[in-house]
């Protein structure tokens, strides 16, 4: 695991293996996971599912964000296809009676971090612990979807052309870029492109590319 505390001050998009779970703990920020834009404010908690393409923009306001991130495979002893299992977590969108759920998630990802800054004799064992009851509750709690292994191949494939197309950009975001010659290079259509980029990436590839450069 890792848990980051960090302020969102620019457009960030990536993505990565990990659970990644966001705690808002002062002020708000954008975040866009494919072509669904959230506004997390303060308290607020998002869980980002492994190779989910995702952006976090700051707001007018200061902030602070707390991101606990877990690899899947910890639960693969557990739960075999606990990596190809898509939660639907985000406390944006709870109903008053559903709060208490969210209120246990802030409970274990407090103590893992209170875990990890202590460090007392066997603190590893107690993270483990709260890692477990994590995971089951996610299980039992939170909508989910499996994925089967043919759709995550094509997932894989995309991060594999995005990151093509977005080292491409940054190397020549100081000359003229035109979608029609990353295109190309693609071996793609342009029109098929610019949707398929808007819908991966949240952007459109002319927002994506003036963000850049501002």
């Amino acid at each position: 695991i890792k848990v980051l505390l960090h302020q969102v001050n620019k457009l960030e998009m990536h993505w990565h293996d990990l659970i990644e779970v966001l705690l808002v703990l002062e002020g708000s920020i954008n975040v866009t996971i494919g072509d669904e834009h959230f506004l997390l404010k303060e308290n607020d908690v998002m869980l980002i599912n492994s190779s989910e393409i995702h952006n976090t923009r700051k707001t007018n306001e200061e902030n602070i964000v707390l991101a606990l991130q877990i690899h899947p495979d910890y639960y693969a002893y557990y739960y075999p296809y606990f990596r190809n299992i898509k939660f639907i977590c985000n406390s944006i969108q709870s109903t008053p009676e559903e709060e208490e759920k969210f209120n246990r998630i802030r409970h274990h990802i407090a103590k893992i971090v209170w875990e990890l800054n202590k460090k007392v004799e066997g603190y590893k064992f107690q993270i483990g612990s709260e890692l477990n009851y994590f995971g089951q509750y996610l299980l039992n709690n939170f909508e989910h979807a499996t994925i089967e292994d043919d759709e995550e191949a094509v997932t894989s494939g995309d991060i594999d052309r995005l990151k093509r197309i977005i080292q491409y950009i940054r190397q020549n975001i100081g000359n003229k870029i035109k979608l029609k010659d990353i295109a190309d290079r693609e071996h793609m259509n342009a029109y098929y492109l610019s949707h398929y980029f808007k819908d991966k990436v949240g952007l459109s590839f002319q927002q994506y590319l003036n963000y850049l450069r501002i």
